[in-house]
C-alpha cells in the first residue's frame, strides 16, 4: 500500500523546516536587540560635543548612551536610540567630571585643625554642596584624623549618585618634633623609623592605597615611610618645604607625586638669604596670616624669574622632575586670589569666610602683586612644556567654585582651554591611579559628567554658567541649606528661639539637606574674625546647643584668639578687643585668653585694663613669665609717668 508523504517528512523537507526556524530565531533575536538598542538606555546625551580627555579633541555631534552608573555607548548623533531619558546636549560641551587632587573634608566638616569625633551620612552631603555641585566628581582627600579613616573608605567603596568619589590618601605623616607642639586632628605623628612599618601596615590593612608625606617629617622618618609605602603598593603623594626633605631628595626616595607648585621655590632659594632682596623689589617682609603666605609666593616667582641664576636652577628643577614622571598639583586659585587673578576668591584654611584678602598692603604692593602673579603661570606653563604633569589641587573649602575660577584663570593665561579640560580631569585620574574608571568619556566608565556651554573654549568664563552634572549616570540636583535657611530666619527676628522654631517647622521639608552644625560654626567665626562680635554672640548662644548635642569642638578658644590677633595685625585694636573680650567670657577658666586680652589692651594704652588680665593670668598660671614682665612694665610705665607728671 502507498502512502502519501507529508510536507517536510523527507530529509529535504527537515532541511527546509530547520532553516525557516533559524532564519525566524536570527530575524527574532536582531528585532529585540534592535528594539533593545532603541528603548533600553537609562539615559541619552543627545547631539553634543563630547571633550576626548586623552587626546584633547572635541568630537561634535555626538550622542552618549548612559546605564546604571556606566557610558555605553558613544555615537554619531545621527544614530538613532532610544531612552527613558534624554537631555539635549545642543550648543553644549560634554567633559568628564572634573578631578579634585588636594582637598580636606575637615575644611568642611571642621575648621582646618579641629573637626566632629565621627562623621555621619549627613557630613557627605557638605562635600556634594562644595564641590559635586560646580562639577568636581572626585575629590582626593589629603590627610584625615585617623578616627574618620573607616567611614571615609566606606565612601570611597560605595560611590553614589548625590555625592563626589572620595578618595582616602593617607596622612598627613609627621614626625615627632620637640618644636611642634600643636598636632592638627588631620595630622599622624611617627615616632620613628622604626615605626614606619606599622604606619603603612595599618593604613594597608584598610584598604587605603595612597599616603601623603608631610614637611613636617624628620628625613630618617621620610626615607622609611617611603620604602615602606613603595613595598606595599600605595602610591606616595607628598608636601615638602620648608628645607627639611627637598624635592630632589624626596624623588630619590621614590616619591612621585607632589602638592603645591608653590613649594618648589625652597627647592630653588634659601628664602631667607633671599628676603632683603624681595624687600627692596617689592616691600614686602615675613608674611602675616595666610592670606599674605599666599600673597608672597606670587613674589618669590617673580624674583626668581627676574634673577637668570635662580631661574636656571628651576628650569633644571623641572627637568629632574619631568625625567622622573613627576605630577604636581597646581594650588593656583589660593595664590590667584589676594593676586587679583581669580573670578572667586579662595584661601587657606577654613575660617574666616571671606570674600577679599586680608592683606597689610599698600596701593604700591597690590599692583606689584598683581603684576608678579604672571610669573606663576609663566612657570606653571614652562612646567607643563618641559613634561612636568598638572593636575588641579584646591585645598580649599569651596573647592568646586575654587576648580572652575581656577581654569578660567589658567585660560587667561594662555593656556589652551582643551589642555585646561585635561588638567582638570585626565591627569588628576592618572596621579590617582584611576583613569580606567573615571577622567574620560568612554564606553565602560563611570558616568560621571559635566554638560558645559560650548564656548567654554573661546570664552572660559562661560564655565560659570549654570552647568548639568551628572554622577553616577543621573542628573545631581542639590538641597539647599537648611543651616543657611535657619540663620536667615536669625538675622531676621534677632531672635534664637524663632530660628530653632524655624527648624522644627519644617523638618520634614526636603527641598532642605540636613541641618550641618559646621554652617552655623561658620558663621559664627565669620563674625568674629569681623569684628562683629554682638553677632556672634548671637550665632553662639543659636548654635552652641546643637553643637554641644553634636560633640564638636565648638567654640574653639584658639580659633578666636587667633582672629584677635589677627584683627591686631591690622591694627584694628577695638575690634581685637572686643572679639579677645568675647573669648574671656567663653572660656574664663584659661590663662591663654587674659594674657591676649592683656595684650591689646597694653597696644591701646589702657594699661588699667593690661594689668588687670595680666593679674587674671597670674592667678591661673603663676609661672607665666610673660605676664610678669609684662606687669614690671607696667609699674615702670606708671613710674615714668608720674615722675613726668
Amino acid at each position: 500500500m502507498t502512502h502519501r508523504q507529508q510536507a517536510g517528512s523527507g530529509p529535504k523537507g527537515r532541511l527546509l523546516v530547520r532553516w525557516v526556524l533559524i532564519s525566524f530565531l536570527n530575524i527574532l533575536v536582531a528585532a529585540c536587540q534592535f528594539e533593545s538598542e532603541q528603548s533600553t538606555h537609562d539615559l541619552i546625551i543627545a547631539n553634543v560635543a563630547v571633550f576626548e580627555a586623552q587626546s584633547g579633541t572635541v568630537r561634535p555631534a555626538m550622542s552618549v548612551a548612559i546605564d546604571g552608573d556606566r557610558i555605553t555607548k558613544i555615537v554619531d548623533q545621527t544614530e538613532p536610540m532610544r531612552a527613558l531619558n534624554i537631555i539635549d546636549g545642543t550648543g553644549r560641551l560634554l567633559a568628564p567630571g572634573f578631578v579634585d587632587t588636594h582637598t580636606h573634608a575637615l575644611l568642611n566638616f571642621g575648621s582646618g585643625d579641629r573637626g566632629p569625633k565621627k562623621l555621619t551620612r549627613d557630613n557627605r552631603e557638605l562635600l556634594a554642596r562644595a564641590f559635586l555641585a560646580y562639577g568636581t566628581t572626585t575629590i582626593a582627600d589629603m590627610g584625615q584624623p585617623v578616627s574618620w579613616v573607616p567611614q571615609l573608605q566606606n565612601w570611597a567603596q560605595t560611590p553614589t549618585n548625590d555625592a563626589p568619589n572620595h578618595v582616602v590618601i593617607g596622612g598627613s605623616l609627621i614626625s615627632d618634633f620637640e618644636w611642634n607642639r600643636f598636632i592638627p586632628d588631620h595630622h599622624r605623628v611617627v615616632e620613628s623609623p622604626e615605626a614606619a612599618g606599622e604606619t603603612v601596615a595599618w593604613y594597608k590593612d584598610r584598604g587605603v592605597n595612597a599616603l601623603k608625606l608631610y614637611w613636617k617629617l624628620g628625613a630618617p622618618e621620610y626615607a622609611a615611610l617611603s620604602e615602606a609605602g613603595e613595598a606595599a603598593g600605595l602610591a606616595l603623594f607628598t608636601h615638602v618645604d620648608n628645607g627639611i626633605v627637598s624635592i630632589d631628595e624626596a624623588m630619590a626616595n621614590g616619591v612621585r607625586h607632589f602638592e603645591h607648585f608653590f613649594t618648589l621655590v625652597p627647592s630653588v632659594m634659601t628664602i631667607a638669604d633671599e628676603r632683603p632682596a624681595l624687600k627692596a623689589a617689592f616691600g614686602t617682609d615675613r608674611p602675616r596670616g595666610l592670606d599674605e603666605f599666599a600673597a608672597i609666593q606670587s613674589f618669590y616667582f617673580a624674583h626668581i624669574q627676574r634673577n637668570p641664576a635662580l631661574h636656571k636652577s628651576l628650569v633644571a628643577l623641572l627637568d629632574r622632575m619631568a625625567a622622573k614622571n613627576v605630577t604636581i598639583s597646581t594650588t593656583l586659585n589660593n595664590i590667584a586670589s589676594p593676586a587679583g587673578h581669580s573670578v572667586y576668591f579662595s584661601g587657606f584654611g577654613a575660617h574666616p569666610e571671606r570674600r577679599a584678602a586680608q592683606l597689610s598692603y599698600d596701593d604700591d604692593q597690590r599692583a606689584k602683586l598683581h603684576t608678579a602673579f604672571d610669573a606663576v603661570t609663566d612657570y606653571l606653563k614652562l612646567a607643563m612644556d618641559r613634561g612636568v604633569m598638572l593636575r588641579i589641587g584646591t585645598d580649599t573649602r569651596n573647592g568646586g567654585e575654587a576648580m572652575l575660577a581656577e581654569m578660567i584663570t589658567l585660560a587667561e593665561a594662555d593656556f589652551d582651554m582643551r589642555t585646561v579640560l585635561q588638567i582638570a580631569t585626565i591627569n588628576g585620574a592618572r596621579a590617582l591611579g584611576l583613569d580606567d574608571d573615571i577622567g574620560q568619556i568612554k564606553p565602560g566608565h563611570r558616568a560621571d559628567l559635566v554638560l558645559l556651554d560650548e564656548t567654554i573654549l573661546e570664552n572660559p568664563r562661560a564655565l560659570l554658567k549654570a552647568n548639568t552634572v551628572i554622577k553616577n549616570g543621573r542628573v545631581f540636583r542639590p538641597r539647599a541649606s537648611r543651616a543657611a535657611a535657619a540663620l536667615e530666619v536669625l538675622k531676621q527676628e534677632n531672635n534664637p528661639d524663632a530660628a530653632r522654631r524655624w527648624i522644627d517647622e519644617n523638618q520634614n521639608d526636603d527641598r532642605y539637606g540636613p541641618l550641618q552644625n559646621v554652617e552655623l560654626e561658620t558663621a559664627f567665626y565669620a563674625a568674629v574674625y569681623a569684628g562683629n562680635v554682638d553677632e556672634a554672640r548671637l550665632v553662639h548662644a543659636f548654635a552652641r546647643p546643637l553643637a554641644d548635642a553634636a560633640d564638636t569642638h565648638f567654640p574653639d578658644e584658639g580659633e578666636i584668639n587667633g582672629a584677635g590677633y589677627g584683627l591686631i595685625n591690622r591694627e584694628d585694636f577695638a575690634g581685637a578687643r572686643a572679639v579677645l573680650a568675647l573669648n574671656v567670657d567663653l572660656f574664663p577658666g584659661s590663662a591663654n585668653v587674659y594674657d591676649s586680652l592683656g595684650e591689646v589692651c597694653k597696644l591701646m594704652n589702657d594699661l588699667a585694663c593690661a594689668e588687670e588680665n595680666y593679674k587674671r593670668t597670674l592667678a591661673i598660671n603663676p609661672e607665666n613669665p610673660n605676664a610678669k614682665n609684662v606687669l614690671k612694665e607696667i609699674t615702670e610705665l606708671r613710674k615714668s609717668q608720674s615722675d613726668n607728671d
